[in-house]
């Protein structure tokens, strides 16, 4: 069977941008086909009819590239939002978005992997990022839409479950703490994940939170593979 990825395009693909460029063509072309046989072989209409047609150019063409260029600052904006290894918002995202979501109490999680350095050292680069990939799928899984998910750091993913009573914030983290399997080289890799709980109570602020969910994930992996630990927000 050939690889789906070497199979050739049946047709080229147009790009948006350039279908919205040829109907403003095709619309200015009957514009002015229309408005030769209105004004007939009059010298003087068809003087008027091109000097309203630049006119009317010269008014698209400098809205249509401000058009492109707010719809090409929005593509960036998102890209910039995205990590490029698992297509999860990377850590300033999550932060800034979880700082929106901070009024509203809710379950924090932090979750790192197992050994992961191992399997970085022992299965290669290719293996650890299959293992990212299917933990960011695993969560996407798992989680809701009005779920703030993200990858922080490295092998560290964070997850901030907004409104959530405890009992669910739990429920994901043994979930999450399975691990993923994946299938290297060397056949099939199964690495577990630790996981740190912190209860927001939606008026301790942001580094408190983040430190103390850090704090859980450190005593989750002390403890060994695959625990899950909940630590409370102690004031200072």
């Amino acid at each position: 069977m050939v690889p789906l990825q070497s199979v050739p395009p049946i047709a080229p693909q147009i790009s948006a941008a350039r279908v919205r460029y040829l109907i403003v063509l095709f619309v200015a072309a009957t514009v002015l086909s229309l408005a030769a046989q209105f004004v007939g072989p009059d010298p003087f209409g068809i003087y008027m009819t091109m000097l309203a047609a630049a006119a009317l150019l010269l008014v698209m063409i400098p809205l249509l590239i401000m058009v492109r260029l707010r719809l090409a600052g929005k593509k960036m904006q998102q890209i910039a939002q995205i990590d490029g290894v698992t297509g999860m918002t990377n850590r300033q995202t999550f932060l800034q978005r979880f700082t929106r979501a901070l009024p509203q109490s809710g379950v924090l999680l932090m979750l790192d992997f197992d050994q992961f350095k191992k399997v970085n050292d022992v299965s290669g680069p290719h293996a650890a990022q299959l293992c990212l990939m299917a933990l960011a799928q695993r969560c996407r899984e798992i989680t809701q839409k009005t779920d703030i998910v993200g990858r922080l750091d490295g092998a560290v993913f964070g997850i901030y479950l907004p409104g959530a009573p405890i009992e669910r914030g739990r429920a994901v983290a043994d979930q999450l703490s399975k691990g993923v399997q994946v299938v290297t080289d060397d056949g099939i890799l199964h690495a577990t994940v630790s996981v740190g709980v912190v209860v927001a109570d939606g008026w301790t602020p942001l580094d408190r939170l983040m430190q103390t969910v850090q704090q859980a994930l450190d005593l989750a992996k002390l403890r060994g593979p695959a625990h899950v630990m909940l630590r409370d927000v102690v004031a200072v």
